[in-house]
C-alpha cells in the first residue's frame, strides 16, 4: 500500500456555497463493514451542479481525506476527481487526480512517497461511471433532488484500490433494479438491488429517499477499501445552515496536539 505524500497545491473551498440562493445541506454518512466494524464518517456536500465535496474522518485530529469531483450535470456523472487531505480551517491540500480522457479511459496521477504514480484504465466510452471508493458520492449527486422514477440505473464501477498496485480496478457494469417501495428507518424509501457483470462485484440492496432521491443506505458485499470485508453506507444525519460544512470540517482539526 502506498503512503501518499501531500505536496501539491493548497485550495480553500468556502463553507457557504449555494445552489439557487440556498445553502446546500451536508449529508452525514457512516461507512462500515456490514457488521458495523471499521466505522468511518463520510460527509458529502453537493456545492453546485458541478462540484461534489467529500470528507472522510475517523477519530478527531486524525488524518482525513478531502476529495472533490467535477460533475457534468448534463450527463450526470463526474469527469474528474481531485484527491486531497483536510487541513485546519477547512482548507485542503491536493496530491492527485483522476480524469476521464477523450477515449473514455481513466487516467490517474498521484504523488506518493516513492515518487509520481501514473496509471490508465479503459472504461466504456459514453457510459456513466461512479468511482466506488468515492463512496458513491457522484451517484448520490446525480440522484439528489430528483424523485426516483423506478427505472433501472446502470453505470460502470471503477475503483482506486488502496491495496494496490495496480491502483485502478474495474468492477464492471452495475445495474440498480427497483424492488419495492417501503419504509426504511422510518421514512418512505425505494429499495433497489445492485447486480453486476463482474465476478469481482457482489451487490446487494440500496435504499433511496422516495421524495428527494438521495441515498439512505447501501449494503453491498464488495469492499471499496482494502481494510474492509464488505460495504455499508448509512445516512446518519442531514445538516443545514450556512456554516454547517465549515463547522464540521474545522472541528475535526481544532485543539489538536502539536504535529497532528
Amino acid at each position: 500500500m502506498h503512503r501518499f505524500v501531500i505536496l501539491v497545491s493548497v485550495e480553500f473551498l468556502a463553507g457557504c456555497a449555494s445552489i439557487n440562493g440556498r445553502t446546500p445541506p451536508v449529508y452525514d454518512y457512516v461507512r462500515s463493514n456490514r457488521d458495523g466494524s471499521e466505522q468511518e464518517r463520510v460527509l458529502m456536500r453537493f456545492s453546485s451542479p458541478t462540484l461534489v465535496e467529500v470528507v472522510k474522518t475517523r477519530a478527531r485530529c486524525s488524518s482525513a481525506a478531502y476529495v472533490t469531483a467535477t460533475m457534468d450535470p448534463e450527463i450526470g456523472y463526474a469527469v474528474s476527481l481531485s484527491a486531497g487531505r483536510l487541513l485546519p480551517n477547512a482548507e485542503r491540500k491536493v496530491f492527485g487526480d483522476l480524469t476521464q480522457v477523450k477515449n473514455g479511459s481513466l487516467r490517474l496521477h498521484m504523488a506518493t512517497d516513492a515518487g509520481p504514480l501514473n496509471e490508465t484504465m479503459a472504461l466504456p466510452l459514453g457510459r456513466p461511471w461512479h468511482l466506488y471508493d468515492f463512496d458513491l458520492a457522484s451517484l448520490n449527486a446525480a440522484l439528489v433532488g430528483h424523485v426516483p422514477n423506478r427505472q433501472p440505473i446502470q453505470f460502470s464501477l471503477p475503483l482506486a484500490w488502496n491495496g494496490g498496485p495496480p491502483i485502478l480496478r474495474n468492477l464492471g457494469s452495475v445495474t440498480l433494479n427497483f424492488v419495492a417501495a417501503e419504509q426504511h428507518n422510518g421514512q418512505p424509501a425505494l429499495r433497489y438491488r445492485a447486480t453486476g457483470t463482474s465476478a469481482a462485484f457482489t451487490g446487494g440492496p440500496i435504499w433511496l429517499d422516495a421524495r428527494r432521491g438521495h441515498i439512505l443506505t447501501v449494503e453491498w458485499g464488495t469492499p471499496n477499501h482494502a481494510e474492509y470485508r464488505d460495504f455499508t453506507l448509512r445516512l446518519h444525519h442531514v445538516h443545514h445552515g450556512a456554516n454547517a460544512w465549515r463547522r464540521l470540517l474545522s472541528g475535526h482539526l481544532t485543539h489538536c496536539p502539536t504535529g497532528e
